[in-house]
């Protein structure tokens, strides 16, 4: 089979047909409480506040954020969908 098993018309087909609604997080990113924001130049220094939000990105990874940082946080802007933490 080109391309190996898993690709072409079978697995677009499965990838359209499933089950597409939001799953909960279970990266610790997205379940430690943390805000998890790294502004660019900071080495990958993290926020580290209280994270109110999770937020997920079109690849599907989760991540925690502050409030400030959800609203002018430079990873931030890549999220396509936000939820409240759990607290």
């Amino acid at each position: 089979m080109r391309g190996g098993p898993g690709f072409g018309r079978g697995f677009q087909e499965a990838t359209m047909t499933r089950n597409n609604a939001p799953q909960a997080p279970t990266n610790s990113y997205a379940t430690d409480g943390k805000c998890h924001n790294a502004e660019p130049g900071t080495y990958g220094h993290e926020c580290g506040k209280p994270a109110a939000w999770i937020g997920t990105d079109y690849k599907g990874f989760s991540s925690g954020f502050c409030d400030d940082c959800k609203r002018h946080g430079y990873e931030a802007r890549d999220v396509i969908a936000w939820r409240r933490a759990d607290t």
